[in-house]
């Protein structure tokens, strides 16, 4: 990250699964936070698919 805001990066975003708390722990001790969610759907859930 030194690397890349000397090179004028402002921001950083990482992703992970929300299950992986292991990841989500790293990232927080990092000083990274929650910042969208995403919400996913499998197609045949409702009908949707024959």
């Amino acid at each position: 990250m030194e690397t890349l805001q000397a090179r004028g990066s402002e921001r950083f975003v990482l992703s992970t699964a929300f299950q992986n708390e292991a990841a989500r722990s790293l990232f927080t001790s990092m000083g990274f936070r929650p910042a969208m969610v995403e919400m996913i759907r499998e197609a045949d859930a409702h009908g949707l698919t024959p």
